[in-house]
């Protein structure tokens, strides 16, 4: 059977062929079929409910009997699709019937309903949607197949065009920067007259979108800002987002609100449309049972992908999940949810780390509060009157969980029951959330790239015989069929503070045709972190017109960002250890701040196996004896331990106060513009402590030795290359982030 390159499922069609052999197929498989079959097909649709169980038990026997002719149909489909039409399975007699029941494996008595359930024949709410005349995106985007076909074949030339460039080019973007000193940049759909029509006023915004009233109803009332007004016109457009909300608690209270109302949305508007097109194929059926013309063209009715999630949302821990999925529950005004309890239990905890330490930073507390696992996975499914919790993936409508939770789910070798019934539930997903992206980089980035990378939008594998039986082919939108998915996913990104691994997810890797929008903080000379620091420490008294705290920016030459782990070790190597071993002031109390783990390796090597140096290692494996033991030692022991190797997700774990710090060697930027300033307090709090020890001292309270620490003397070394530009902007500024990149002097000093 041929395969994709992946491996991942069958080769899409081709596109002069694709379209045509599968109406064919389909209508012809379905006209040959008994009454009985085409009644099974008819209700045997993606989306379901399981809202009145009478119903869905009748429609579930329908299900079960379906006569073998219904399983050869399939397996004809499915080997259309493998490109083996002359190699079709002959299956035996007592074939597997189209619907199958689980039963969960969870503790509690309450069972799951089964994996495909069928959807109660109920008509659509979709009036609910104001039209106003204006364009809609939901149908604009997904919905239109023959515009999108070409939408798609117009992008892929202009892409080949732009070879140097991922996304439309930059004469094509729209750039806005607001009073809060934020830029919002904007691409996508150019030539689209429609899009004019979408309001130029925040406060005209609510009432002129096509969103549900009663999901809008909680906003009609909100003005927004002009900074939020750029990027939710966009998100709603299904344009890819990526926003930082560094420096702005108003983003940063507010963004999820609005990507749950767009999901929201999303998911109400897809089963609106499955309902509706229903009824249309119940009426066409019905006429053809009657005894109508054989020639009546069967509407094809093309409203859905592969399986029914249709939103993933990815979040570093427990409580984020439970927040998210609470205010998801407000947002629907939906009162029954199932399995409420049982959510509360393994979700929520009322611990708050600002209750027992105030010595945090607020980033910190707010990340870590309440349960902090970040071991999870889990759906939920929306009918007309009830959210669902602990629904099978297959039934979810939305999809919460973090990237270890989903990824050790998809590819652990104890998931016997995934296997067998396919992992191709992240097959369909139309809108893919990153929240607090900053988190889950920290986290453990392969992650979220092997979920990206393999299972969203990806076929599911024609392996999976029994998830194929719940697929009708005949509804699965044609661009999922070709393998065209990665055009029209949505991927949205919300963190503190972007990177090269975001942008190349949001920006590169998805090839969204709707464009995207990017927000992010305009750094300056006043709010970048230098500044910040210096300013909080003139007002503390610790620095004056006499005392200065001086960094050394220092650039190494690189070509590439694959020679920069070699070139980075060189430079520290011949340049900057030879400076703090022979011209420091203090020769111990150095700490090196490293920001990659794979750096942290090499150089923890480098220094135990080729240098004579003493020092100690604390990272984010060691056991917490080590760690414990390491930083005493450090702090009464310099003279044999001058330097501390401390890894940055050490950092953002602990957020220790490593005591006895005189001097600190940047060894790469830190990812958190934060912890550079953080880091840098190790030296001014050991300067503090030194100050009230000499007081204590001289005033005869304290006899011990206490070196006194002179913050003039102290060494501060940054090293980076032009490829740390995005993080060295957050730190000193865009201005001088261009100066430090670009000009002919590779040593820059900052005071």
């Amino acid at each position: 059977m041929k395969r994709s390159s992946d491996g991942l499922g069958p080769r899409p069609f081709k596109r002069k062929t694709g379209r045509t052999e599968l109406r064919t197929t389909s209508r012809t498989m379905r006209r040959g079929q008994p009454k009985i079959l085409i009644k099974s097909q008819e209700t045997h649709t993606q989306d379901t409910s399981s809202e009145e169980e009478q119903s869905e038990d009748e429609d579930s026997a329908k299900g079960r009997s379906a006569s073998s002719s219904s399983a050869k149909a399939y397996s004809a489909l499915l080997a259309l699709l493998d490109n083996e039409p002359s190699t079709l399975p002959e299956l035996a007699e007592n074939s597997a019937p189209l619907v199958q029941k689980e039963t969960s494996s969870d503790d509690e008595s309450d069972q799951h309903e089964e994996d495909i359930q069928l959807e109660d024949e109920l008509p659509s709410d979709s009036d609910e949607v104001e039209e106003n005349g204006t364009f809609d995106p939901f149908v604009f985007h997904f919905n239109q197949e023959d515009r999108i076909d070409k939408d798609i074949q117009a992008f892929k030339n202009r892409m080949a065009e732009l070879q140097s460039r991922k996304n439309f080019s930059s004469e094509t973007a729209r750039y806005v920067q607001n009073e809060d000193n934020y830029i919002c940049t904007s691409t996508g759909y150019e030539d689209i007259a429609q899009l004019k029509d979408v309001p130029a006023k925040p406060n005209s915004f609510w009432s002129s979108v096509n969103i549900k009233k009663k999901i809008k109803e909680a906003f009609s009332e909100e003005d927004i800002s002009e900074l939020d007004y750029n990027w939710i016109k966009g998100m709603l457009q299904y344009q890819n987002v990526n926003l930082q909300y560094l420096q702005n608690k108003n983003l940063e209270n507010n963004y999820r609100r609005y990507y749950l109302l767009h999901c929201l949305n999303h998911v109400l508007r897809t089963r609106d449309s499955v309902l509706s097109n229903n009824e249309k194929k119940q009426k066409y059926l019905k006429k053809i049972s009657e005894g109508a013309d054989k020639n009546l063209e069967e509407p094809e009715l093309r409203d859905q992908g592969y399986t029914r999630a249709k939103v993933l949302i990815l979040v570093p821990t427990r409580n984020a999940a439970w927040e998210v999925i609470n205010e998801l529950i407000a947002l629907s005004s939906l009162e029954t949810v199932e399995n409420k309890g049982k959510f509360k239990a393994q979700y929520y905890h009322d611990f708050d780390l600002g209750s027992v330490s105030d010595k945090r930073p607020d980033d910190f507390v707010k990340f870590f509060k309440g349960n902090s696992n970040d071991f999870f996975s889990i759906g939920v499914k929306f009918t007309r009157k009830t959210i669902k919790l602990y629904s099978t993936f297959l039934q979810s409508d939305i999809i919460v969980a973090s990237p270890l939770g989903l990824k050790v789910l998809l590819e652990g070798d104890n998931n016997k029951k995934i296997k067998e019934k396919g992992n191709g539930f992240l097959s369909s997903i139309e809108i893919a959330i990153l929240d607090e992206a900053h988190g889950l980089l920290m986290q453990n980035w392969e992650h979220v790239s092997t979920i990206f990378g393999k299972y969203v939008g990806k076929p599911p594998s024609s392996r999976s015989e029994e998830l194929a039986k719940t697929i009708d082919f005949s509804r699965v939108r044609m661009w999922a069929i070709n393998g065209e998915a990665n055009f029209l996913t949505q991927i949205m990104s919300f963190s503190k503070y972007t990177t090269p691994e975001i942008n190349n997810l949001v920006f590169n890797k998805s090839q969204n045709i709707a464009g995207y929008v990017s927000v992010r903080p305009l750094i300056t000379d006043v709010n970048s972190a230098v500044s910040l620091q210096r300013r909080r420490l003139l007002r503390g008294g610790v620095l004056s017109k006499d005392v200065q705290l001086k960094q050394v920016f220092m650039r190494f030459d690189c070509d590439t960002p694959l020679q920069d782990p070699d070139q980075r070790l060189a430079h520290f190597k011949n340049v900057v250890l030879p400076q703090v071993r022979s011209k420091a002031s203090y020769n111990n109390g150095t700490l090196i701040y490293v920001s990659s783990y794979v750096d942290y390796l090499r150089l923890k090597n480098y220094l135990q196996n080729d240098t004579n140096v003493g020092f100690l290692a604390v990272d984010e494996y060691s056991t917490q004896s080590s760690l414990t033991r390491n930083r005493a030692l450090f702090e009464r022991k310099p003279s044999s331990n001058p330097f501390i190797l401390y890894t940055e997700r050490l950092h953002f774990y602990k957020r220790y106060n490593i005591k006895g710090v005189k001097n600190v060697i940047f060894y790469g930027l830190p990812t958190d513009p934060t912890f550079y300033s953080e880091i840098l307090d190790f030296i001014v709090k050991n300067k503090v402590k030194s100050d009230l020890a000499q007081i204590q001292d001289e005033l005869g309270e304290d006899e011990s030795e206490n070196d006194i620490i002179d913050l003039n003397l102290s060494m501060v070394r940054i090293m980076f290359s032009k490829f740390d530009r995005l993080k060295l902007e957050k730190v000193v500024g865009s201005r001088a982030a261009g100066e430090l990149c670009q000009g002919k002097s590779e040593m820059y000093e900052f005071k």
